[in-house]
């Protein structure tokens, strides 16, 4: 990964609430690094935020949502599942 989108990823990980408007630049930043998993650990997102962000990549087949403080189990899961029917 290029050490520019590493620092870019630091640095959002540390927002205490990402704004919708860094979506695009997390997508452009984490798609050096995603190959069939998508590490969206230690973020602070909303379902809707994670449900838009996977649009941004093909081919995701493993998801990482831990210690993401906005996350709920039922509704983040179910939305996931419906937006990333292949995951395993």
């Amino acid at each position: 990964m290029p050490e520019k989108a590493l620092a870019i990823v630091a640095d959002l990980r540390t927002c205490e609430l990402l704004p919708n408007s860094a979506l695009s630049l997390l997508a452009k930043a984490l798609g050096h690094v995603v190959n069939s998993t998508l590490d969206l650990s230690h973020f602070t997102l909303s379902t809707e935020q994670i449900v838009t962000l996977l649009t941004y990549f093909e081919g995701v087949e493993v998801l990482k949502l831990s210690h993401n403080p906005l996350m709920t189990a039922t509704e983040t899961i179910q939305s996931v599942l419906l937006a990333l029917p292949g995951l395993r």
